[in-house]
Parts: C-alpha cells; structure tokens; sequence
C-alpha cells in the first residue's frame, strides 16, 4: 500500500509540474509575444527624451524664423523664407526612430505648406490662393502639436 501511495503522489507531482510548465511557458510565450507584436509607433521613454531634446531647438528656430517672416514684407521676404527652408532641411536630416516617425513627418508636412504658402505670397498669387494655403499650414500645425504633445506626453 505505501508504494502505490508513492506512485500516486509521484504522479499527481508529475501532472503539477506539467501544468506548471505549460503556464511557465504561455507566459514567456506572451511576454515575448507581446514585445515581438507591440506598436512600433510607441516610443520608450528613452526614445522619447531623444526625440524631444532634438526637436525642441528645430521647433524653437522655427517659431522664432517663421514669426520674422510673417512680419516681413513681401519684397524682403527671400531671406527669412530661406531660413525656413534650412531649418525645414534640418528636421528632414534629423534621424528618429520609427516611433517618433509621424510626428516628423507631420513636422514636415507643416514647414513645407507654410514655406509654400510665402512662396505663394511672394509671387503674388490671388488672395484666395494664399486664404487656402494658409488654412492648410493650421490645419497641418494642430496635426503636428497633437503628435508632438502625445510624444512628449509619453502616449
């Protein structure tokens, strides 16, 4: 009788150790799982530091380029246009990682439109023309401060 009870409890061990192996294992498996599956558009706070010390100067210049120009008339317009045009270049070389990609890109997107937008207004295009492009400049900035802020924010 001692020996089945033995065998008994050796092979009610064997059944736990199987079960705890099979939950060791899913949760591995999901853990791994997980970080092989997780959004590449949500940056590490590390990544996010980066992103933000780097972009903060780019983004600062720009204001302070782009509040020059809008107060610069037509005529003298090439040289702040320019400026804008070196810091659009800068951003555009600026590396970031994947995570981060969007809100350069919608970076972009705004400098670009904006430097069309005087570009239109240097050249002296109807009134509309510039009207439109510039509504699309604002529309593009509060694409560009939503991302940024959420980056910033760490969402």
């Amino acid at each position: 009788m001692e020996r089945i009870d033995t065998s008994l409890r050796s092979s009610r061990r064997k059944k736990e150790y199987a079960v705890i192996g099979v939950i060791g294992v899913l949760l591995v498996g999901g853990v791994a799982g997980s970080w092989l599956n997780r959004d590449p558009y949500i940056c590490s706070k590390k990544q996010r530091e980066q992103v933000v010390s780097a972009f903060d100067p780019i983004i600062a210049n720009w204001n302070d380029a782009n509040d020059l120009a809008s107060s610069t008339s037509r005529i003298n317009l090439a040289a702040p246009v320019s400026n804008l045009q070196n810091i659009q270049k800068e951003a555009r070389e600026q590396e970031v990682p994947q995570c981060a990609q969007p809100v350069k890109d919608h970076f972009l997107d705004m400098s670009q439109e904006t430097i069309n937008s005087y570009l239109l207004f240097m050249r002296d295009e109807p009134d509309f023309v510039v009207q439109t492009s510039i509504r699309s400049v604002q529309s593009n900035q509060r694409f560009f401060t939503k991302y940024y802020s959420r980056l910033k924010e760490g969402q």
